[in-house]
């Protein structure tokens, strides 16, 4: 029921559903029983209820008014208000680490949620790079200057068979609770990057994907760090978070390259394999001829993962 209930206030963020009786910012309910509107919690045992910067009486807790936005990202383009719709402006807070919030003046323009979701990641930035340098000085882990930081993953084969990839760069490092952090709150764990491209076809594809786009998708992964923008190796390993883009701080994931990683962590300077940038890659993607074979092949690997 918690389940159903959130994905019919998601379902609302779509800016073409009509609604009846004009906004609902003036006459959403107040919550009179302390609990939120979503996951049913106590308000008091989530942090309390999140400043709305509407005019909505609804009460959300931090996490699922975050998910939402999220989810809103994800669908729209945009972060809307579950209840309401009004566009949202977030920002990052680096000196706490939290999310604020405001009442985006341009409604409902792309131009606009591009340029926040950009400031956002530059506010995250340093932040991030913080937190894998607390999490090199405390892995006490002496790194040889001819390995990379996740060594253990040769053309993907530790991922895949089930040992931890990042294992040879953090040997003491070996419990969840001494994994690095994301700048969210989440945990980044190491993967593959083929293990990365196929979680990206299932999650951002609407069609399948033919042998040849998958095939080129593998030799230069969609995948882009997000501290030197840059795209990732295809024959290397990512740092990934597990919160993947269930919050608006990186609705659409958050990745680290291996040569940022280890520089940053253990202050090993690596020169990138792939010097191509974001839009470089979307220039080139755009040329790919469809094609129907491999289909099949590709639903295969992604039951099998």
């Amino acid at each position: 029921f918690r389940s159903l209930r959130f994905v019919l206030l998601i379902s609302w963020n779509c800016p073409n559903m009509e609604t009846k009786g004009g906004s609902s910012s003036s006459s959403a309910p107040a919550s009179d029983d302390g609990e939120c509107i979503i996951c049913f919690e106590s308000l008091d045992s989530r942090g309390g209820a999140v400043p709305l910067p509407c005019q909505c009486k609804v009460a959300y807790c931090a996490q699922c008014w975050d998910r939402s936005l999220a989810a809103s990202v994800t669908a729209c383009g945009s972060a809307l208000c579950p209840s309401c719709r009004s566009s949202m402006q977030v920002e990052f807070d680096p000196n706490s680490g939290q999310l604020t919030f405001s009442q985006s003046p341009a409604q409902g323009v792309a131009g606009d949620s591009q340029d926040w979701r950009k400031r956002l990641y530059e506010q995250a930035k340093p932040v991030q790079i913080q937190l894998l340098q607390e999490y090199g000085a405390k892995s006490n882990v002496e790194v040889p200057a001819d390995t990379t930081g996740s060594a253990a993953v040769e053309n993907g084969e530790a991922s895949e068979s089930g040992a931890d990839p990042g294992s040879s760069s953090r040997q003491a490092m070996d419990t969840e609770e001494k994994l690095p952090r994301c700048v969210c709150g989440s945990r980044l764990t190491c993967t593959t990057v083929r293990n990365r491209v196929l979680t990206f076809v299932a999650e951002e594809t609407p069609v399948p994907v033919s042998g040849p786009e998958l095939e080129f998708l593998m030799a230069r992964p969609p995948i882009i760090c997000d501290i030197c923008s840059r795209q990732v190796s295809a024959s290397g390993a990512v740092w990934t978070c597990e919160n993947g883009r269930r919050t608006v701080l990186h609705a659409v994931s958050y990745d680290v390259c291996e040569a940022c990683f280890d520089y940053h962590a253990f202050g090993i300077e690596r020169q990138c394999d792939s010097d191509d940038s974001d839009e470089d890659f979307e220039e080139e993607i755009s040329d790919i001829e469809s094609s129907e074979e491999g289909t099949d092949e590709l639903h295969g690997e992604l039951e099998a993962e």
